[in-house]
């Protein structure tokens, strides 16, 4: 999604340097182009920490819920 908005900030500068006297709103596409690029790196930063919470889960699962020292007592 990152690389498609940069791609997408290019393809806008190119079209507004051929169609300069266009009557597109002044900074309408580089503002789309601007919350698309975040967002993407938002959700890929999202992504690692689901990674880590996922690998310190399965880490916590593969502990035993008790530790003994020694039975006392035991049948």
């Amino acid at each position: 999604m990152s690389a498609l908005s940069f791609l997408a900030a290019i393809l806008v500068v190119v079209i507004k340097l051929l169609y300069w006297q266009s009557n597109v709103p002044v900074g309408y596409a580089s503002g789309i182009v601007t919350i698309c690029f975040f967002a993407s790196i938002q959700i890929f930063l999202l992504g690692i920490l689901g990674e880590y919470v996922l690998a310190t889960m399965t880490y916590v699962r593969k502990m035993p819920m008790v530790v003994e020292r020694e039975r006392v007592g035991t049948w």
